[in-house]
């Protein structure tokens, strides 16, 4: 698969300045969710600059899991190479609900204290690559 070389090349790196080119250039590991369409992979790139490393990594873990409670974002959190602990993971997604990027799917599951845990997913905006 080719990469937009303006893409980043790890989740980690700063976002590029460029506009992106052609949608069939997906990068890797994209600097927000897209869903590979040119307005999408745009929309990507422009909130970019307003989000941190941490918030990135909290938005691919719920894109990658469809869902997650805080404390699975956390445990999943070191399959993505950092090691995220529960109140970093609270606060992430806090802030992301705010930005209107991750919203309460109405869902909840059990969390490791046995009491109900509100579940996360990507806001429609998000998945649609209007935000």
């Amino acid at each position: 698969m080719k990469r937009h070389p303006g893409f980043l090349a790890s989740l980690f790196d700063n976002p590029p300045s460029v506009t992106p080119g052609d949608p069939s250039m997906v990068p890797v590991l994209p600097s927000a969710p897209h869903n590979r369409t040119d307005t999408s992979i745009a929309a990507a790139v422009a909130i970019a600059p307003q989000m941190n490393r941490l918030e990135k990594l909290t938005l691919r873990i719920v894109a990658g899991e469809n869902s997650a409670t805080n404390e699975e974002i956390a445990a999943a959190s070191i399959r993505y190479g950092r090691q995220m602990t529960l109140q970093c993971v609270c606060a992430r997604a806090n802030r992301l609900r705010a930005m209107g990027l991750l919203v309460d799917t109405g869902k909840r599951r059990r969390g490791i204290s046995g009491r109900l845990a509100k579940v996360w997913g990507l806001a429609t905006e998000v998945i649609d690559g209007r935000a």
